[in-house]
């Protein structure tokens, strides 16, 4: 069991440092056209954007950030099962 809790554990640091790798590029954007990655997707999603380079990048990256915050619920479920 303490193989697993490591291996868990050591998946978890994965995902917290992809995710704030990840925010950190957000970060630039956020930055770049004053605001918010959440503020950005929302946009997005409602077809309020064009379709420049930067704006498919940073909702990859905010997807990407998604994915990894999925991942790391998944691996709490199973740290307590």
């Amino acid at each position: 069991m303490n193989r697993i809790t490591n291996i868990v554990g050591r998946e978890n640091k994965i995902c917290e440092l992809a995710i704030r790798q990840l925010g950190d590029k957000c970060a630039v954007f956020e930055k770049r056209y004053d605001l918010s990655s959440d503020e950005f997707y929302d946009l997005w999603q409602r077809g309020k954007m064009e379709d420049e380079t930067d704006f498919f990048e940073w909702k990859a990256l905010i997807e990407g950030i998604n994915e990894w915050k999925q991942t790391r619920e998944e691996l709490k479920k199973l740290a307590i099962a």
